[in-house]
């Protein structure tokens, strides 16, 4: 059997069973060369890198930290954590900051020595146990001399406290455990703490921060009428507010208003005392009502505009574009187009952009789309530039599909359905895909694809009136942007060939296409023009027109051109013609 030696591993002279020395694999590379990462079990010959993560038995020999197969589903690690009474040097840390024995007791809490990445050595934390019906989900830990902290790796994200708030119908959320443990010694105990803080100030919310809502759906639903935001009072908690008002939906969060000079809970229970705390809670005020305004709801925005202007929508990715239209929150786009014309493969191309550019999230239900695979497939050749498979040009490497894989699992959802969805179906799926996901996007492509039965007696313009008026409250309450595609009546060809460019007022069912959405946009494709070489796929010319947009400050009416390439589905600018 192999030695110690023989994997460059050094055992210090001194020590138990368990011994610390540096990693022949990292050390050597880091600020802190002498750190003591890799930890070394003498009676069963294991060693395990705290920094690195390589591993190996003297028996077995080394191999590599498993990582997660992120296309199966997902298997968390469950952390061996033994709820063991406090220590007194918990006990007393946490008294420091006004928490209770008692509190600390009913946590678990306690105080162990680890290994923190930030410090590149074995420090005293401080361990909070993240439980869920009585199971240790997670553990994070927080060095007692800095303020760092780290949690069981390819372990479950989970709110701190959970199993506090099941069965109540009023909560709290709060940003840190320690603001947790001032509301519970406050004996407040349905509060919450999100697990990684919030956000950076101006930072694009990703769904990897915020997976901690999806994976404690259950507990956030319907059932929790009133939710009280007891985040942090300053810019990074601000974002944090607004992301999860916008998530769990506004019409039933409420905000609490903090002193001057207080930054969060754990401050106001030592500056203020319990009383302060409770009263805190009670003088919590609601979220606007929806429909109702006051002047103190306006006055935040009106005072932007007046110093900041009109704010632009998003960029399309198209700078060409761009002058015409940009997509902002809340609103509601229409777009149409010939069949054929390219209106499917231009709003893909429009979200592959805005994921690249913005982190944009989006959700698509396309049941002309099918199968998915299909689907997905285009969405690779738009993110590669390659075809997917061989045909007049090589085909990508399966590298390539894994990365375009990659890409799409952080910012793309498929609602898919054996049956055909209603609108308010397609809506509550979307509401679940905001709270879990946050979604920024919605797409339905096409319209004619929903279930779009109506009571007797309902013309199909008060339907889709009605429709088109559900679809923009959501987008409203929800801070989505919508985007439909819906086919035009049939048109004639002119004497070109060519058919002519359909307008809001050619889409099928009602004026309303034109009259109630933000933006009208028609992708036109030239059938008659195409630059073509002996061999290889010709090159067509498309057209992009704006037809409305109702805010000044995102766009106006005009037209971008287009060159579409069939080999990968991407669009590039070119100059208009004629």
């Amino acid at each position: 059997m192999k030695t110690w030696a023989d994997f460059q591993i050094t055992i210090p002279m001194t020590g138990g069973t368990e011994r610390f020395t540096t990693c022949p694999q990292c050390s050597a590379t880091r600020k802190k060369k002498s750190a003591k990462c890799l930890s070394v079990n003498l009676e069963k010959e294991v060693w395990f890198c705290a920094h690195c993560g390589w591993k190996g038995t003297l028996k077995g020999g080394e191999h590599e930290r498993p990582r997660l197969d992120r296309w199966k589903p997902q298997e968390y690690v469950r952390p061996t954590y033994a709820m063991l009474p406090p220590t007194q040097q918990a006990i007393d840390f946490c008294a420091e900051r006004g928490i209770s024995e008692a509190v600390v007791r009913r946590y678990g809490i306690t105080v162990a020595v680890e290994w923190m990445p930030q410090l590149e050595e074995r420090v005293p934390v401080l361990q909070f146990p993240y439980t869920r019906e009585g199971q240790v989900i997670n553990v994070k830990s927080r060095a007692l001399h800095e303020k760092v902290f780290r949690q069981v790796a390819d372990a479950e994200k989970i709110l701190y406290g959970i199993d506090d708030i099941q069965g109540h119908g009023e909560i709290v959320i709060v940003e840190g455990e320690f603001d947790k443990l001032a509301f519970a010694t406050a004996g407040i105990y349905a509060v919450v703490s999100v697990p990684d803080g919030a956000p950076a100030e101006n930072a694009k919310p990703s769904a990897k921060k915020f997976e901690y809502l999806e994976n404690c759906a259950a507990y956030l639903g319907d059932q929790v009428t009133k939710i009280i935001l007891a985040v942090d009072n300053d810019p990074s908690g601000r974002a944090l507010e607004a992301e999860l008002m916008r998530r769990l939906g506004a019409e039933r969060c409420w905000r609490v208003v903090w002193p001057d000079g207080v930054k969060d809970a754990n401050q106001l229970l030592q500056e203020g005392g319990v009383e302060a705390l409770v009263g805190l809670i009670a003088q919590a005020q609601p979220s606007p009502i929806e429909n109702v305004l006051t002047m103190q709801d306006l006055a935040g925005d009106v005072l932007a505009y007046y110093r900041d202007g009109r704010q632009r929508g998003l960029s399309t990715g198209f700078a060409n574009l761009d002058e015409f239209w940009t997509l902002s929150p809340c609103q509601f786009t229409l777009v149409t187009g010939i069949p054929s014309h390219g209106k499917s493969e231009f709003i893909d191309q429009l979200m592959i952009n805005m994921m690249s550019l913005h982190g944009s999230v989006f959700a698509i239900h396309s049941p002309e789309n099918q199968p998915i695979a299909h689907h997905m497939a285009k969405l690779a050749e738009k993110i590669i530039g390659l075809p997917f498979l061989d045909g007049a040009a090589a085909k990508m490497t399966q590298p390539d599909v894994l990365a375009a894989l990659e890409f799409l699992s952080q910012n793309l959802y498929v609602i898919d359905a054996p049956e055909a969805l209603s609108v308010d179906e397609l809506i509550t799926k979307a509401e679940a895909l905001v709270l879990q996901k946050g979604i920024t996007h919605l797409v339905i492509d096409p319209w004619n694809e929903l279930d779009h039965a109506r009571p007797n007696g309902e013309s199909e313009t008060d339907y889709i009136s009605k429709a088109i008026s559900r679809l923009k409250r959501f987008a409203r309450r929800r801070g989505v942007h919508v985007v439909v595609i819906a086919h035009p009546t049939k048109l004639q060809r002119g004497e070109d060939g060519n058919y002519p460019v359909p307008t809001p007022y050619d889409v099928a069912g009602s004026a309303h296409w034109r009259n109630k959405p933000e933006n009208c946009i028609t992708v036109w494709r030239d059938t008659q023009i195409a630059d073509v070489e002996p061999g290889v796929e010709p090159i067509h010319y498309s057209e992009v027109h704006v037809m409305k947009v109702r805010w000044k400050q995102n766009g106006h009416i005009g037209k971008a051109a287009f060159t579409w390439d069939k080999l990968c589905g991407r669009y590039t600018p070119t100059q208009v013609r004629g």
